[in-house]
C-alpha cells in the first residue's frame, strides 16, 4: 500500500514538473474545430545519404517510429530556434524534418517535376490528424503542416516513382500500410489556429514553444473522447507523464535484413498464394492482349519513359498502367481523327484538391477494359518504319528551279538533303514528283527509323535566272512490311513560295517549312 503511494505521489510530481516547465496558457487561444478525414501526400527522395541507402523507405520509417525527428536526431545540436514553431515563420529544413512536416492536398502537386531514375523517389498517403492544419502559400495552395511529426501507424501506404511517372501520378501502384491504424480515420485536420502562424504576438510569458505545446496538449484533452483517442495514437499524455517534441519516441525494432509485411508479399506467402501467383502467370502468358502488349516495340514511341520500362519490364501490366499508355497514345498516329486538347487524367495543381477514397489508392482497379482496349489500339500501329515516299506537287507553272526536301532526325546535327526536282534545262518545267523513295538509310544512318524521328518538312529552292513564284501541294506516305501510314496534312497547301536569293548566288535558300507530330500520320485504308 506505502509502495502504490509513493508511485502515485511519485507520478504526480513528475506531471507538476512538467506542467511548471511552461506557463499557463490562455482558454481561448486554439479554436476547437476538425475536419473531416482526408488524405494527403508527401514525397522524399530515397537514399538521400550515402551512409544510409536505405533512408525515407519504409523500413526507415518505421524503424524510427513515423515521419520526423527523434531525440537521438536533436543530440549534440541547439535546439530548434522559437520562430521554428511557427507554421509560417519555420525555418527552411529538409523534407520530413523540424517542428512542422509539410505535407500536400493534392497528388499532382506533391509529385510533380519529381525527376528521377528507377525507384528514385517514394510518396506516402498520410491519413489527417487534428495537429495538421492547412497553412497555404502561393506556390503551395493546397500545403498542410503537421505538428511534432506523423507516426507510422498514420501512414496508409506508400508508391514507388519510377522515371518520369510524377507525368500522371493516376498510374501509380500503391502498396497498403498492413500497420496502418484505422483509428486514424475517426479524425481530421483542425481548423484554422492564427496563433500557431508565429505571425502573432503570444500572450504574456509564452514562446512560441510553448504555444506549440499547449496546442498539442489542447487536443489530446483526455476528457473529449476524440482528444483521448488522439493522445493514445500520438503517444502524448502530458496529463500522464513528461511529454515535449520532438512526437516521435518510440520506433519499432525489426531483424536485420526483414522486409515489410506487405499485401503484394503476403499474398504469396502461402501455398495458395503461390498457386495463385502461377495461374495468373499462366493465364497472362497465354493471353492474346498481353502478347500483343509483350511484342509492340515500345521503345520507338514518344510516351513516358515510365510507361515504355513498364510495358517492357511487367509480365502482366497492370490495368492503371494501361490507362496511363492509352491517354499518351490515344490521339496521335494510331488514330484516323484528330485529338482534342486534353487534359492529364491526374487533376492540374492549380484546381481544388479532390477527395481521395481510399478505394482509388490502395484497392486494384476492377475494370481491365483499358489493357484491352490498349492492345487492340497497338496491334495495328506503325511505330517505326522501313520505307518513306513522298508525292510533291507543283502549281499548274511548275517550276525549272531545283527543289530539295529536308526531313530530319531530332537527334541529328547533319542535315541530309533528299533531292525532288532538279534544274530543268527543257522549256518544259517540272510540276510533280510521285512516289519518290527516300533512303533511309543516308539520311537518317538507318534502315529502320522510328516514326518519331521524322520530326519535320523543309523545302530548299535554287534559283535560276528569271524564275518565277510557284503554287503547290505536298504529301508524304509511310510504310512499314505490314502497315502504311499516311501523312496528308499538307496534301492541299497552295501557297506562293519564292527564293530570295540574288539569280547572280544561286545558293539554297529555305523556302517553306512545317512541324511534323504523331497526330499527323494516320493508318491507310
Amino acid at each position: 500500500m506505502k509502495l502504490r503511494n509513493w508511485l502515485s505521489a511519485a507520478l504526480t510530481l513528475s506531471t507538476l514538473s512538467q506542467a511548471q516547465r511552461y506557463p499557463s496558457a490562455p482558454d481561448n487561444m486554439f479554436n476547437r474545430t476538425m475536419e473531416k478525414s482526408r488524405t494527403v501526400f508527401i514525397a522524399f527522395l530515397v537514399g538521400l545519404a550515402a551512409e544510409d541507402p536505405d533512408q525515407h523507405t519504409p523500413l526507415y520509417f518505421r524503424r524510427r517510429g513515423g515521419i520526423g525527428d527523434v531525440p537521438s536526431d536533436l543530440r549534440g545540436r541547439s535546439p530548434y530556434s522559437d520562430t521554428s514553431y511557427g507554421y509560417d515563420t519555420a525555418e527552411t529544413r529538409l523534407s520530413g524534418t523540424g517542428p512542422w512536416i509539410s505535407l500536400n492536398l493534392n497528388l499532382t502537386s506533391e509529385v510533380e517535376n519529381l525527376h528521377g531514375g528507377f525507384r528514385s523517389f517514394i510518396v506516402y498517403a498520410v491519413s489527417t490528424s487534428p495537429n495538421m492544419l492547412l497553412t497555404p502559400e502561393t506556390d503551395h495552395p493546397h500545403r498542410v503542416s503537421a505538428l511534432g511529426g506523423i507516426p507510422w501507424s498514420q501512414i496508409r501506404g506508400w508508391a514507388w516513382l519510377n522515371y518520369d511517372q510524377w507525368r500522371m501520378p493516376d498510374s501509380l501502384e500503391w502498396e497498403r500500410n498492413l500497420e496502418f491504424d484505422d483509428r486514424w480515420h475517426q479524425l481530421g485536420m483542425s481548423g484554422p489556429q492564427p496563433m500557431l502562424s508565429g505571425r502573432l504576438e503570444p500572450p504574456d510569458a509564452l514562446f512560441m514553444r510553448h504555444v506549440a505545446w499547449h496546442f498539442m496538449r489542447f487536443i489530446t484533452e483526455p476528457s473529449d473522447r476524440l482528444g483521448s483517442l488522439l493522445s493514445e495514437l500520438l503517444d502524448w499524455r502530458p496529463y500522464a507523464q513528461p511529454r515535449d517534441f520532438p512526437l516521435l519516441r518510440n520506433g519499432l525494432e525489426d531483424l536485420e535484413g526483414q522486409e515489410l509485411p506487405t499485401e503484394r508479399r503476403a499474398s504469396t506467402s502461402s501455398d495458395n498464394g503461390r498457386q495463385l501467383l502461377l495461374m495468373r502467370k499462366k493465364t497472362a502468358a497465354n493471353s492474346l492482349q498481353m502478347n500483343i502488349l509483350r511484342q509492340f516495340n515500345w521503345q520507338n514511341l514518344d510516351v513516358p519513359e515510365f510507361i515504355r520500362i513498364g510495358m517492357t519490364g511487367n509480365l502482366d501490366p497492370t490495368p492503371r498502367l494501361c490507362t496511363a499508355a492509352l491517354f499518351s497514345l490515344r490521339g496521335l498516329y494510331f488514330t484516323t481523327q484528330k485529338r482534342d486538347v486534353q487534359s492529364s487524367p491526374s487533376s492540374s495543381s492549380s484546381s481544388p484538391p479532390p477527395e481521395t477514397d481510399e478505394d482509388d489508392l490502395f484497392n486494384k482497379p476492377k475494370d481491365t477494359s483499358s489493357c484491352t482496349d490498349l492492345s487492340n489500339l497497338v496491334k495495328g500501329g506503325c511505330d517505326s518504319i522501313t520505307g518513306l515516299q513522298v508525292d510533291f506537287h507543283l502549281g499548274n507553272k511548275g517550276t525549272n528551279e531545283a527543289v530539295g526536301l529536308i526531313v530530319r532526325d531530332g537527334r541529328s546535327i547533319t542535315d541530309s538533303v533528299i533531292p525532288l526536282i532538279p534544274f530543268s534545262a527543257s522549256a518544259t518545267p517540272h510540276q510533280a514528283v510521285k512516289g519518290h523513295e527516300v533512303d533511309l538509310k543516308r539520311v537518317f544512318g538507318s534502315d529502320v527509323v522510328a516514326l518519331r524521328d521524322v520530326k519535320y518538312v523543309i523545302l530548299l529552292d535554287t534559283p535560276r535566272r528569271g524564275s518565277e513564284p510557284h503554287d503547290w501541294t505536298f504529301g508524304a506516305t509511310c510504310a512499314n512490311s505490314t502497315q502504311k501510314m499516311e501523312m496528308v496534312k499538307y496534301s492541299s497547301v497552295n501557297e506562293v513560295v519564292q527564293n530570295s536569293t540574288p539569280d547572280t548566288n544561286r545558293q539554297p535558300e529555305v523556302v517553306w517549312r512545317r512541324d511534323l507530330t504523331r497526330e499527323d500520320w494516320d493508318i491507310k485504308a
